[in-house]
């Protein structure tokens, strides 16, 4: 169940990140998961997509201060 979890987030970042308007974060990614994982999971699954959230926000939150930094562009 939780390497279906883990491509489901995935394939939701990844359209989102392309820019497909029927991917909106983080609500594409709940429903998705839990039609693919069922009520029995949600509360685990829910838990493992807020954390992969909290982690690109501070990847993202990074990035900008380095960029901000002049260290990348």
């Amino acid at each position: 169940m939780h390497t279906k979890a883990k491509a489901v987030i995935k394939e939701c970042y990844e359209k989102n990140k392309a820019g497909d308007p029927n991917y909106p974060l983080p609500t594409s990614m709940k429903t998705r998961l839990r039609e693919t994982v069922g009520e029995r999971y949600w509360k685990k699954a829910e838990q493992y997509l807020n954390q992969f959230l909290k982690q690109e926000r501070e990847n993202k939150e990074r990035f900008d201060l380095l960029v901000k930094e002049g260290l990348m562009r």
